[in-house]
């Protein structure tokens, strides 16, 4: 708070220089705020260690933060309008009436004058009122007893100055080395590679509890990225539990951590069942361990325990948790408790974080027997210990000091918790940060200025890749201290609001300026994945700093966004809006304009009068056709993520931005992408840009837009020269260049003086005749060319001079689609590519040789139709290869050994006879379409978990011979026309078997071995074995999914007398059995299944398409006949609460769709397809619960009724696909307020009638209309 007010009265003593204010009554104000200022300052450092002890004391401060809130208000708001107005000083006067033949002139002096009158007299009347205020809390501070701690004033420049040079000695934190948890790892490592029970239905459960700021955290961290574990697991998975409240957003977050992807869209279903499905997808087949951190409650494990019935065998689940009755219903397999560090550990974690580089415990000598009684204070906690250390270090090592820290009266704080050493802790290193870092801790905004401080001090955790967290205590400690000042959703619903919030965080829900009556002091707004509407009347929000609205669904943003006087930081990424308000461009303070991934078109045309912008992202707007011309004057832009190089052949500032005005724009940091590069007028023009002048960019992609250019020699000369003049900064690092039109790529890539280069991206040169010489980049690590079709040498040596080593550092390599490749020059004498660990060859379909590199560790070969493979591959070896891919490579004949192998996946390789020599490690094999294959060295493959063959025709028993005594989990054989056996295999869970049509009857062993079978998959063409006996022997109990296709004697007698067992069954599919067919519906109706997600019947055979998106529950059906039809309305009716989703498909000779569809009152998504002869949908189609439609391939289909499109007033997508007969949209479309997506093509919609009747009435939708639609 002292830094606060030192930093205001910078402010205020600022004023005093100026001009109209020492002519204004409002100076008199400004003096006595300053003296108020002044007099409470020395009494704030015991108010703040006060606060701990005293909540009247902690209200008083909150209430002189309102203060000073309300001042920097004032007076930012001040200073910004007096800009505005400009100066009407007695000087200016003058010059104004020596033209007083300028009528004009003259009334807009008159007008700015009266406005300065009235801005002087509101900021005095508004200051006079806050130093009455000030005047009454000071005279409240003799209440506590508050006495004045002088020497506490310094600015907040001193402060600053001092944090950076201690800073120089302070290295960022890392949990690499945890002191005192070696014991407590290997316990909890030794129950993560137990073995467990073959026949478990789910994931062991272990835990490990302890109260907060222990090191739970820090050890599931060094557990998790410990090398064995990783090696261990197929896939591992982290995710941050903390307070979640919902399943669904639970299950959000582990998929997001499953798909390896970023938060998911706003596309992505929110319903739990829905993520669900999509996770056990993920993890279907793989031994996992998921890191559930922070848990704090157990309601949502139950349906938790469900996911991980699908895994297998072996799989973990890690928690870490506060509180031991968390974990009492998980049917936890293990508990650690955690326990505090002895003194010894305790005393050597303190040196570890508060000596200095190079120093050791003499270092301390000083100050040693007050480090030992401070450690003794912090009670064996770590987190406790790391945060004082962190202050500590930053402190000189004077006795005083230290002593001040050891007595301080914070050690005695009863915070809001039981975690007091820890809490007491962090509130000593918070009260000795100054005002601006404070504001970063209590805000959660990692300014990079401060990161390293905060970071030192542990109130930072530095997750790597340029991310950081906060610890939850400190989180905790941070709402504590706040707590008045933010406003979440919930407390908005709850009605218990107060009037003084100046934060809100808001996810998912309506937001209106409505919702928000009375917070009329907000800072900062802050909604994600909100209804927005587009009517959201700013004026009210008149002292907003930061306003975040990404992923929310508006079409349009108020011009009265321009009020906004004091916004710094505005995030519309994800946004729906296609133009912004030009009102935005009075925005003189904004700092932070975020628009990626938005669908707007343009930007403010005068975008160039926000002067104070510094970041600017707009990477994925597809939409944007160019920037506004002057964009060059925004020359404090730091970061600007693509350049849109001005439109068509005009470069007069009409149409946008000449790539010239990059020329001044040299403050720009992280990646910029240029687009359009054929606009360019001239060789003139790129060298203005002046690139290699931009010296804190990191990454460069230049791309070129080949459709819009007609070639000959002279467009291509003229592409030459421009590249050449595109020279990036020496500290580039990496490069990526697409759709380049010319022969040749400038001289400057394959400069040896780009030593910080160490990625190139090539990709779409289509005139490319040479690659330039790569291999000298000293650094290179990662090198991708795809699409360059007239290259046909690839030359690895690059006329190397003698000794000379090339690509020294590369790692990854990835050649795809160059169809004209022939050579790969490589010479075996010199040193080339020794670092090279992955290699992705795809569609080079004329390369013949391929180098051998024994140092890889994954490979992949896709249609290589030349390629034979390594010369003498049966004695050379891969020793490092973990994985193998080779698909679509016809002349294939041989493959080295990979002694470490555990994947591998052989696809459509016509002449391989014979597989490599497999590793004892193999975890997982997919053999499919290699004819010639007989047999392989499968007999030590033991740790072999999921094995998959298919149309392999000669394939021997002797494959499979030694997997009885394994570890295999799946197993999928299909059409292998000459296996006649297989062994008994113990453990399975999943088995298909199709299209066999020697194997002989199976022995009753084989299906006893069955009984703990979760998938099983039985096609038709099973030879001599006897399916209905094989089914009615199947263990049900564990049983989870269950398909039959193409037996057309299978009566319904075995599913009768098992059914009442499946009572896990979560997919059925039933498809071209027509005995089983007809009798099934009813059975169904008679015994619910009561886990059942997925159901499929159908008369005919799949044709082969899966589904890819499945939603609790889902039905598809294959109707050939009204009597079918009707006989699902039974069933239809009793699933009419769970159905979310059907999707329907009728043969010839049913024209309608079934009336029970309108029954299915939780029905979201419905798709039609494949139905020759549907005319039109019916008038009873009224839905308003439906979310997605989607019609495709109903050839007779000419009519979409303007009532049932009226009903689909809940209709969010809307896809129309080939339904060539549909020549107009009834008008009522335009009434979907709700719409988002519409996508048709294929249909007999003119592009005329889009344009003219179509188009206009979506002015905001993403739509997509291919010109296809016209015949």
């Amino acid at each position: 708070m002292s830094e606060a007010i030192s930093l205001l009265l910078e402010k205020v003593a600022g004023f005093a220089q100026d001009e109209i204010l020492k002519a204004a009554t409002a100076k008199a104000e400004m003096e006595t705020l300053e003296t108020r200022l002044k007099a409470i300052q020395p009494f704030l450092r015991d108010a703040h260690n006060k606060q701990f002890s005293s909540k009247e004391v902690k209200d008083w401060v909150w209430r002189l933060n309102e203060v000073i809130y309300d001042a920097f208000d004032v007076i930012d708001l001040y200073q910004i309008k007096s800009r505005r107005y400009g100066d009407p000083s007695d000087s200016r006067r003058s010059e104004v009436q020596k033209t007083l033949n300028c009528v004009q002139e003259t009334l807009n002096w008159v007008t700015k004058f009266i406005k300065t009158i009235l801005l002087l007299h509101q900021t005095g009347t508004k200051i006079k009122m806050i130093n009455e205020t000030l005047n009454k809390m000071y005279e409240e501070k003799n209440q506590y007893d508050l006495v004045p701690m002088l020497g506490e004033s310094s600015t907040l420049g001193d402060n600053l100055g001092v944090l950076k040079e201690e800073r120089q000695t302070t290295s960022a934190i890392t949990e690499t080395n945890i002191i005192g948890r070696e014991e407590d790892e290997e316990v909890v490592l030794k129950w993560l590679f137990e073995k467990s029970n073959p026949h478990e239905d789910s994931a062991s459960v272990i835990e490990i509890v302890a109260m907060g700021g222990v090191g739970k955290t820090a050890l599931a961290k060094k557990l998790y990225h410990n090398s064995r574990v990783h090696d261990y697991f197929d896939k591992c998975m982290w995710v941050c539990v903390a307070e979640t409240s919902k399943l669904s957003d639970l299950f959000r977050k582990i998929l997001e951590v499953v798909e390896e992807k970023g938060s998911c869209s706003t596309q992505l279903p929110i319903v739990a069942e829905a993520l669900r499905s999509k996770i056990t997808d993920h993890l279907k087949d793989k031994r996992f361990l998921l890191v559930l951190d922070d848990v704090w409650d157990n309601a949502w494990w139950k349906e938790m325990k469900g996911l991980l019935q699908d895994c297998t065998s072996g799989s973990k689940v890690l928690i870490t948790t506060r509180q031991m009755e968390v974990a009492k219903d998980m049917g936890l397999a293990h508990s650690h408790e955690l326990k505090c560090l002895n003194e010894k550990k305790s005393w050597e974690l303190f040196l570890s974080k508060t000596l200095r580089r190079g120093e050791d415990e003499r270092g301390l000598d000083g100050v040693k027997d007050v480090g030992r009684a401070i450690v003794k204070k912090c009670g064996g906690l770590p987190l406790a210990l790391n945060v004082v250390s962190g202050l500590l270090q930053q402190k000189q090592r004077r006795k005083s000091d230290w002593q001040d820290v050891l007595r301080s009266p914070l050690w005695n704080w009863k915070g809001p918790q039981n975690n007091n050493e820890v809490l007491a802790a962090i509130a000593l290193s918070y009260m000795t940060i100054p005002f601006q870092l404070k504001r970063c801790v209590e805000m959660e905004v990692t300014a990079e200025s401060y990161l390293h401080t905060l970071v030192g001090r542990s109130l930072i955790q530095d997750t790597g890749n340029e991310r950081y967290t906060l610890h939850s205590l400190v989180h905790d400690f941070a709402l504590y201290m706040r707590e008045n000042d933010y406003l979440t959703i919930d407390q908005l619903n709850s009605g218990l609001v107060s009037h003084h919030v100046r934060y809100v965080s808001l996810v998912g829900g309506v937001c209106s300026s409505e919702t928000l009556r009375g917070q009329k002091k907000l800072r900062g707004l802050m909604c994600r994945l909100v209804h927005c509407l587009s009517t959201f009347n700013f004026v009210a929000f008149r002292w907003l700093r930061v306003l975040d609205l990404r992923w929310c669904a508006f079409s349009k943003l108020s011009e009265s966004i321009g009020d906004l006087m004091l916004l710094k930081y505005i995030n519309l990424s994800g946004a729906q809006i296609s133009e912004l308000p030009e009102s935005i461009t009075r925005l003189s303070e904004l700092q932070t304009l975020i628009l990626s991934y938005s669908k707007v078109k343009r930007l403010p045309n005068k975008i160039s009068a926000l002067g104070s912008l510094r970041h600017l992202d707009i990477l994925g707007t597809e939409l944007l056709e160019f920037l506004p011309s002057e964009i060059g004057m925004l020359t404090c832009l730091q970061t600007l993520s693509k350049f849109v190089v001005g439109s068509g052949s005009t470069l007069d500032g009409s149409m946008g931005s000449s790539l010239s005005e990059l020329r001044e724009l040299n403050c720009l940091k992280g990646n910029l992408r240029i687009e359009h590069l054929e606009r360019v007028g001239s060789v003139e023009e790129a060298d203005l840009a002046e690139l290699k002048r931009k010296e804190s960019l990191h990454g460069l992609d230049l791309s070129y837009c080949i459709y819009e250019i007609e070639f000959n020699t002279a467009v291509i000369e003229k592409v030459e020269q421009v590249y050449e003049q595109m020279e990036p900064p020496i500290a580039i690092e990496n490069i990526s260049i697409d759709c380049y039109p010319g022969m040749k790529f400038p001289s400057w890539i394959s400069s040896s003086a780009y030593s910080c280069l160490w990625k190139i991206d090539i990709q779409d040169c289509e005139f490319l005749k040479n690659l330039p010489n790569l291999g000298f980049l000293p650094n290179l690590v990662v090198l991708s060319i795809c699409r360059v079709n007239m290259i046909k040498v690839f030359d690895a040596c690059c006329d190397h001079v003698c000794g000379k080593v090339t690509f020294p550092k590369l790692e990854r390599l990835y050649l795809r689609f160059m169809s004209s490749l022939e050579e790969w020059k490589f010479d075996s004498k010199i040193e080339n590519m020794s670092c090279l660990e992955e290699l992705y060859i795809e569609r080079c379909p004329n390369l013949r040789v391929i180098p051998f590199f024994s140092t890889l560790k994954k490979l992949t070969i896709e249609y290589m139709a030349e390629w034979e493979g390594w010369p003498m591959a049966k004695e050379r070896d891969m020793p490092c290869l973990k994985e193998m891919s080779i698909s679509s490579s016809e002349k294939l004949k041989l493959l080295p050994s990979c002694p470490k192998l555990e994947k591998l996946f052989i696809e459509t390789c016509n002449e391989l006879v014979e597989l490599p020599s497999l590793s004892y490690g193999l975890v997982k094999a997919t053999i499919r379409r290699c004819p010639s294959v007989t047999c392989t060295s499968i007999l030590e493959l033991k740790e072999l978990r999921h094995l998959k063959v298919i149309s392999c025709p000669n394939l021997e028993y002797s494959l499979l011979q030694g997997l009885q005594d394994g570890k295999l989990e799946s197993l999928v054989i299909e059409d292998c026309s000459n296996l006649c056996s297989i062994p008994v295999i113990t453990g399975l869970k999943r088995l298909s078997l199709g299209n066999l049509p020697r194997l002989q009857s199976l022995p009753l062993t084989f299906l006893d071995s069955l009984r703990w079978l979760e998938e099983l998959d039985l096609r038709h063409m099973l030879g001599s074995v006897d399916e209905e006996e094989l089914l009615a022997r199947l263990g049900t109990d564990r049983l989870r999914r269950l398909g039959v296709s193409g037996f057309h004697d299978l009566g319904v007698e075995w599913l009768r007398s098992r059914i009442s067992g499946m009572l896990q069954l979560k997919e059925l599919e039933i498809e071209d059995c027509p005995r089983l067919l007809m009798s099934i519906i009813n059975v169904l109706e008679q015994h619910p299944l009561p886990n059942l997600e997925f159901l499929r019947l159908a008369s005919l055979a799949s044709d082969g398409s899966k589904w890819l998106f499945r939603l609790n529950m889902a039905c598809d059906f294959v109707i050939d006949s009204m009597e079918m039809s009707n006989k699902l309305a039974g069933l239809m009716k009793q699933l009419s609460s769970k159905v979310r989703i059907l999707k329907v498909k009728m043969l010839p000779g049913v024209d309608s769709l079934p009336e029970w569809i309108q029954e299915l009152h939780q029905l979201k998504h419905l798709i039609v397809h494949d139905s020759p002869h549907l005319t039109r949908l019916p008038h009873w189609f009224i839905m308003p619960q439906l979310e997605c439609l989607v019609l495709r391939n109903l050839p007779e289909l000419v009519e979409v009724p303007a009532v049932a499109l009226r009903a689909l007033n809940g209709l969010l997508t809307l896809q129309i696909f080939f339904c060539r007969k549909l020549s107009s949209l009834p008008d009522e479309l335009s009434s979907l307020t709700r719409l988002q997506y519409l996508d048709i093509l294929g249909c007999d919609l003119p592009a005329e009638w889009w344009r003219t009747q179509g188009q206009p009435k979506f002015p905001n939708l993403d739509v997509k209309f291919y010109e296809e639609n016209q015949r």
